[in-house]
């Protein structure tokens, strides 16, 4: 498709006409009343619209003084009831709404008072009332009180440990051993696994090579919250990248080298690459799988040992499996990484898999890989054993080394469910320091919410979640004009590079309907996977002082480049001079 044609196809899907913008309201509440856009200018020249009878409306002032007088002695008094009376609604762990809560593993209500100077140059401090949400934005100390999570990585007698999470991971100093990357979750269960080795798998015929096992490798910690171990293919130029974040944890294969193509090894072109991992001392998931390409010839189905490329969700009860992705460092513009989890007698093992021939345009980027022998295998599978090698624990050190060489990752993406149960976002205004995961239930947005996102903000709807609602807007943290003040707003909004709403390789087709996007590079995405069945939609959302509007990834097995399909549909909306601004000390 090229990119005319790509650009008339998305018009066409999301419906957005520019005759239809429109300035979205400053602000309103529950019911869709428009307010001014601060509480300090709520008293003023509106003060009889909101508080005096209609029936009294054009009587004399003398008669509306007692009334006048009634109300501004009361207001501080009702203001204060309907704060505590309609706080923000948060879900708890049971997936229940929850209204007394300050905070939670999810969610914290902040009350700030902010320091700015009015349009006459007064210092005026201005309060403001919302609720920050992040998976995994808090963790539970020893004495059972919430504090902030931290993507951090420290040295840790085995190794490197990630502690101050809402999960925690134990990084052990040697990769090649067995249970070397240990994950935690609040409730105690233990994750452990090692990777095995990548292999190419014919689906075809059923053959299959092992393109390269695991070495010793020691661990560094790199930068704040990651730890890698490089060159750790006994037969391929590898690493492995693990990355704790507040939400959601990575393990990267980062292959360094282009292995030989299938067809050197007499493996057709339904081959994919296969990256195995071990899971022991696990608890056993709940699996719930998806076809994610069928092969549609049915007589070429009946001669293959593998027709279709399937992807299963995985959850180990706290801690959950969603769809990874394959990309080029250089980008990380990439393709969807499908999941098998395989009963191997008592061994439990984990493939993640990409079609080889998705990848040649990415692999061509990195050196060939020196021939190493290997034939095709045929006849029943061989599992690689488990790694014996005891390793000796102690510390990691942090580095500073750097690899600019090119790289293809292939990542699975572990997250805690988060809003497990949906998340409504129904009053007020809501700030997104980092991921939001919705991966079931629902993702619902009441008409007048606004949603202000940090630099790592993002809200990831994914797996069986749906989107619902309507008439919220979402801006960065820094804009002012919208909802309530942010602590540690600058008042001067700038482009955050989002996306804001991705909408993830979720399993069922979505809508999106009259929201609004303000100071983002990328506004809105989907992802699907290459099914025809998911198809997304919008209608009547509007983008302002964005990049671009809408990136959606290609539904087909394509490479995706810099000029993939995007569409971008961007207007600037005109910028009142605030009444407000930010104060110089």
């Amino acid at each position: 498709m090229n990119d005319q044609n790509s650009t008339a196809a998305m018009k066409s899907v999301f419906n957005l006409n520019r005759t239809e913008m429109k300035v979205p309201p400053r602000h309103e509440d529950s019911k869709g009343k428009e307010w001014p856009a601060r509480r300090p200018h709520f008293f003023g020249t509106t003060l009889s619209h909101f508080f005096v009878p209609s029936c009294l409306r054009g009587s004399t002032a003398a008669n509306l003084v007692p009334i006048l007088l009634l109300f501004a002695l009361l207001a501080p008094g009702l203001r204060a009831q309907n704060k505590t009376a309609s706080p923000p609604s948060v879900i708890n762990a049971k997936g229940e709404y929850d209204f007394s809560a300050p905070a939670g593993p999810h969610h914290r209500v902040v009350d700030a008072v902010i320091n700015r100077v009015d349009a006459q140059g007064n210092a005026v401090q201005v309060p403001s009332h919302y609720t920050a949400v992040a998976t995994g934005l808090n963790y539970q100390d020893t004495q059972g009180q919430w504090q902030a999570s931290e993507e951090k990585i420290e040295p840790h007698p085995e190794g490197a440990a990630a502690l101050k999470g809402y999960y925690k991971v134990i990084f052990k100093r040697n990769l090649n051993q067995s249970g070397a990357i240990k994950l935690m979750t609040p409730d105690g269960v233990e994750v452990k696994n090692h990777p095995l080795g990548l292999f190419y798998v014919d689906r075809q015929s059923g053959d299959w090579v092992k393109l390269s096992g695991i070495q010793d490798g020691v661990g560094e910690i790199v930068g704040a919250n990651q730890v890698i171990y490089r060159n750790v293919g006994d037969s391929l130029r590898m690493d492995l990248r693990y990355t704790f974040e507040r939400g959601q944890f990575h393990a990267d294969w980062i292959l360094r080298e282009r292995p030989p193509p299938p067809s050197d090894f007499g493996l057709s072109a339904d081959t994919t690459l296969e990256a195995l991992t071990e899971f022991v001392d696990a608890p056993e998931p709940q699996e719930k799988s998806q076809v994610v390409r069928a092969e549609s010839d049915t007589t070429k189905r009946g001669t293959m040992s593998e027709p279709d490329v399937t992807d299963a969700e995985l959850d180990f009860g706290g801690l959950q499996m969603i769809v990874g992705q394959a990309y080029p460092l250089a980008d990380k513009t990439g393709v969807a990484v499908s999941k098998q989890w395989r009963q191997v007698g008592t061994r439990r093992l984990l493939a993640e898999r990409v079609e080889a021939k998705v990848l040649e345009v990415m692999l061509a980027q990195l050196p060939a890989a020196p021939a190493k022998g290997q034939a095709s295998v045929k006849g029943a599978r061989v599992w690689p054993a488990a790694p014996t090698t005891a390793g000796t624990d102690s510390a990691m050190q942090p580095s500073t080394l750097t690899d600019a060489s090119p790289g293809v990752v292939l990542d699975y993406t572990t997250v805690s469910p988060g809003s497990y149960a949906g998340y409504s976002f129904s009053s007020g205004t809501y700030c997104l320091s980092n991921t939001v995961n919705i991966t079931s239930g629902y993702c619902d947005f009441t008409p007048g919410v606004v949603l202000k996102f940090g630099a790592s903000g993002q809200l990831l709807v994914s797996n069986g979640a749906a989107v619902s609602g309507s008439g919220a807007s979402m801006t960065c943290a820094n804009d002012d004009s919208l909802g309530e003040i942010i602590s540690g707003s600058t008042g001067n909004p700038a482009q955050v590079a989002g996306p804001s709403l991705w909408l993830y390789y979720t399993s069922g087709s979505q809508t999106v309907s009259s929201l609004y996007f303000h100071w983002f590079s990328t506004a809105l995405r989907a992802s699907a996977n290459p099914s025809s069945s998911v198809v997304h939609s919008s209608s009547s959302c509007k983008f302002f002082d964005c990049g671009t509007a809408l990136n959606v990834d290609t539904t087909d097995y394509k490479i995706l480049t810099a000029s993939s399909p995007s569409f971008c549909g961007v207007w600037s909306r005109p910028r009142k001079i605030p009444r407000l601004r930010s104060s110089s000390t």
